[in-house]
């Protein structure tokens, strides 16, 4: 299998999720060098690989950058979709600290790559491939990767102080992403979005754009995509969190109550043992 970019640029424009400020992506093929992040709106801004170590925080979404300034936010629905897509290399231009939210999955994302098409290009694409368990947990969630002949995830959650979304879990397959978990939009409740819009949060979330539920209901017009739309976003979230180890994924990834911080973490501890992987 070979390594894969876009066949052309596209532009992709929307509002930021926390910032709520309107952001324009222009998203360029490339032939090397991974997926790549660059501030248009800094000048002189350095290039932020798009890797787990350059994840500077992970509150309420992954954030990447070379510091506080030079950052960029909100990056894994998008991730996500390029995965799904199978890019391996592309430059994103960005005018903002946020990636556009769009309808809150990464559908819209998933639809402009497959709009431009892919290049196949000549390098044979790499794989990293776990050959050991490994498990990062602490008082709130538990992760693992296995060995594992193609990449899956498993994930459950677990809201039983939500009765609108209670317990949840799905299985995914590299083969089942773009149908089963890019459509499913992220989410919140009703009652939090003063909360976080007091933190500087969820300035951009509307009703059109997440999926809101109260204690009782969801709220969003359209309703639910899926009857576990909750969970299925979750995995969504982790395939774009993953991607950040730069490769393409052999894997079984096993997740309960995990988050952004769960999936970086877990990262970080693979590439310090290095008898647990193999890049092939």
């Amino acid at each position: 299998m070979f390594e894969q970019t876009l066949k052309t640029f596209f532009e992709f424009e929307g509002t930021g999720l926390h910032t709520g400020r309107p952001v324009t992506l222009t998203v360029y093929p490339q032939t090397t060098g991974g997926i790549r992040f660059r501030r248009c709106d800094i000048l002189f801004s350095e290039v932020i690989p798009a890797r787990y170590d350059f994840v500077i925080n992970t509150r309420m979404n992954t954030m990447i950058g070379t510091d506080e300034t030079n950052s960029v936010s909100t990056i894994e629905h998008f991730m996500g979709a390029l995965y799904m897509a199978g890019i391996d290399h592309a430059l994103i231009e960005i005018n903002g600290p946020e990636l556009p939210l769009a309808d809150g999955s990464a559908q819209p994302f998933l639809d402009a790559i497959e709009a431009v098409g892919l290049l196949d290009l000549e390098t044979k694409r790499k794989t990293l491939v776990v050959k050991k368990e490994i498990v990062f947990e602490n008082e709130t969630a538990r992760v693992e990767l296995h060995p594992c002949d193609t990449f899956k995830i498993t994930q459950s959650i677990d809201f039983a102080h939500e009765p609108t979304i209670g317990r949840q879990e799905h299985t995914a397959t590299i083969d089942t992403f773009a149908t089963d978990v890019a459509g499913a939009r992220t989410f919140g409740n009703i009652s939090d979005h003063e909360k976080l819009k007091a933190m500087g949060l969820a300035q951009g979330a509307t009703l059109d754009n997440l999926l809101v539920y109260d204690h009782e209901k969801v709220l969003s017009p359209t309703g639910l995509r899926f009857e576990n739309e909750v969970v299925r976003h979750k995995v969504l979230d982790s395939i774009g969190d993953l991607f950040t180890c730069g490769y393409r994924l052999h894997a079984h990834f096993v997740t309960h109550k995990g988050g952004h911080f769960h999936n970086n973490e877990i990262l970080k501890k693979l590439f310090s043992h290095p008898d647990t992987f193999q890049i092939i």
